[in-house]
């Protein structure tokens, strides 16, 4: 477990906890002081008994992240995300709806023109590498069957030019 992962670990946790009805500990508060009434059983059990809620806001203290942080790297990643041709455009998009989402959870509100405007530069990007290599590609082509035809000429030939 690590702070990135923590808001997940803690949600599992308290899922798995409320699935077993073992959460009461997490839902209430401390149990009611001991009396003069009380026995010495319990008085040994209630010196026992440590706050499981107090002991779970001790550890996300441990973890608690600095939003600034995430959103710097979530900004980073969006601006920084490249189609790289392998896979599904669907699942790139997808993606990039994710950290938007997850930008939102942080109180920072981006478009969906923006979101498109990045699809499409960045296939607008892809599209351009394409078509300078097709060009190369027809350029290299052309040179190679000159020289292949010169090549094929014989020196009697080469001669009468």
């Amino acid at each position: 477990m690590v702070e990135t992962n923590f808001k997940e670990w803690k949600r599992h946790l308290l899922m798995c906890l409320a699935s077993m009805d073992i959460d009461l500990a997490l839902r209430e508060e401390q149990p009611a002081p001991l009396t003069a009434k009380s026995t010495p059983t319990v008085k040994r059990d209630f010196e026992e008994i440590t706050q499981a809620k107090g002991f779970l806001d001790e550890i996300e203290k441990c973890f608690a992240k600095n939003d600034k942080v995430e959103m710097t790297l979530l900004l980073t990643s969006l601006v920084s995300m490249k189609y790289n041709g392998q896979g599904n455009v669907i699942e790139y998009i997808m993606e990039m709806f994710h950290i938007v989402s997850r930008l939102k959870a942080l109180k920072i509100e981006l478009s969906e023109e923006l979101l498109v405007l990045m699809v499409l530069e960045e296939r607008l990007k892809r599209d351009k590498s394409e078509s300078v290599h097709l060009a190369n590609a027809s350029k290299e082509k052309g040179k190679k069957r000159k020289y292949q035809n010169e090549a094929a000429r014989s020196p009697a030939q080469k001669k009468q030019q």
